[in-house]
């Protein structure tokens, strides 16, 4: 669903958007063709004050400590929320938005491209990260060339940890 500016602002400044971070853990019967898989997912939201490297290494290392333990065989993917914005507009259209979130808007997953493996310990945790936040839109905004959007601003980064 597309949204005026107005519309997405105030969406924006919900806790969902506007927190630091949220987590969930599940567990799943059945999980990208893994039984009994634990998932946690771990989602940093870029505009929040508090976004840097070393708060994202810290709370990732606490969330990660508390459901496995150290030297667990994890898959990890990252992946980002978007603020789409539509960008074939004639002279009597306004702009429109859309938020493209990381694990919903997903229509296929691909073990071997979209998660790796980690070794949960502090110097690997420390690598994803970097990776993560070297995030460049224009490579991200490949993905949307078919379509008729330009990716307008990173939302969060979203970390998803499952045990192998």
């Amino acid at each position: 669903m597309y949204l005026s500016e107005h519309e997405l602002n105030a969406i924006l400044k919900t806790p969902y958007y506007s927190q630091p971070f949220s987590t969930s853990f599940l567990n799943y019967t059945f999980y990208r063709g893994r039984y009994n898989a634990n998932v946690l997912t771990v989602r940093f939201n870029v505009e929040n004050a508090l976004f840097n490297e070393s708060f994202i290494q810290s709370i990732l290392h606490a969330q990660i400590e508390d459901v496995y333990t150290i030297n667990t065989n994890l898959r990890v993917s990252i992946f980002y929320d978007l603020v789409l914005e539509n960008n074939r507009l004639n002279e009597h259209e306004e702009r429109s938005y859309y938020i493209w979130r990381a694990n919903s808007n997903r229509r296929s997953f691909d073990d071997e491209s979209d998660e790796k493996f980690m070794l949960f310990n502090a110097p690997n945790l420390i690598q994803w990260v970097r990776q993560a936040l070297q995030v460049h839109l224009a490579d991200l905004n490949v993905n949307f060339e078919p379509s008729n959007v330009t990716i307008n601003r990173l939302l969060a980064v979203v970390f998803t940890f499952v045990n192998v």
